[in-house]
């Protein structure tokens, strides 16, 4: 196996075609020349990028304002629409459901979104028996888990499969 003996980082960027953005992030070289040496080919993304176009593209006929986390282990990520514009894109560390709860809150607060009316949508590591979702439930009235994904033809084997588990794996093929 290639692995560099620096610890060296690069700046790189993806652009962000349907928000009208760059998302800058640093990608150690040890990455970027394991993936070229195996994967020529490939593309790398930073997580958020795919979170945010997925959705840019999934939602783009949407016209109210929709909050989404997406959680992974000890993360998560947030993003804001506002009908089809990109409002707000951030990633939250989380060691309890309070801290995911504060965060939200915050960002509720912050972005001045009724909590009673503005749809939360959660995707990733979560589900309806959850410590998060209960939590968020006493503060949030309006939760709902992410759909499957646009744009696939899903055999009948994954109506048995909480899709919103995967929404972002998914979704990055579309990219």
């Amino acid at each position: 196996m290639i692995v560099p003996s620096e610890t060296e980082e690069k700046i790189v960027y993806d652009t962000l075609r349907n928000a009208g953005a760059k998302n800058i992030y640093v990608l150690p070289d040890s990455v970027r020349i394991i993936f070229r040496h195996y994967f020529p080919q490939s593309k790398i993304f930073h997580h958020t990028s795919v979170l945010t176009e997925g959705l840019l593209m999934q939602y783009k006929k949407n016209t109210d304002k929709k909050i989404f986390a997406n959680f992974h282990q000890s993360y998560f990520e947030v993003v804001l629409l506002n009908g089809s514009e990109l409002m707000f894109c951030n990633t939250f560390p989380y060691q309890n459901p309070e801290d995911v709860a504060y965060y939200l809150l915050f960002v509720f607060e912050q972005m001045k979104l009724n909590s009673d009316s503005t749809k939360l949508v959660l995707s990733g590591q979560t589900d309806k028996i959850s410590d998060i979702y209960s939590l968020l439930c006493n503060y949030i009235r309006n939760i709902c888990f992410a759909s499957r994904p646009e744009g696939f033809d899903y055999s009948y084997k994954f109506d048995e499969i909480l899709l919103h588990r995967f929404w972002s794996l998914l979704v990055q093929y579309l990219l």
